[in-house]
């Protein structure tokens, strides 16, 4: 579950109760995520939409996606799920 709060999305883990803030640019890579759009497009849209080179957006973005995957947040599509 998910909420926008002054452009930032706030995350629920309905499960843990545990809350996952995102900033305006985590906000705008959470709502590109539609479990269909490959990490490659997601960084062509953050190059896009900010003023970051595509190398710094692809670190930064795999680092948010490992961050949320490791919180249980996100799975990478085709991965199994363990629930």
């Amino acid at each position: 579950m998910h909420r926008v709060v002054d452009g930032e999305a706030v995350l629920v883990d309905l499960a843990g109760g545990n809350f996952f803030g995102l900033d305006e640019v985590g906000t705008f890579i959470w709502e590109g995520m539609d479990g269909e759009t490959a990490v490659a497009a997601l960084v062509d849209r953050v190059v896009g939409a900010f003023e970051v080179t595509s190398d710094r957006a692809g670190s930064d973005l795999l680092v948010l996606l490992n961050e949320m995957a490791d919180r249980g947040l996100v799975r990478a599509a085709g991965a199994a799920s363990t629930a």
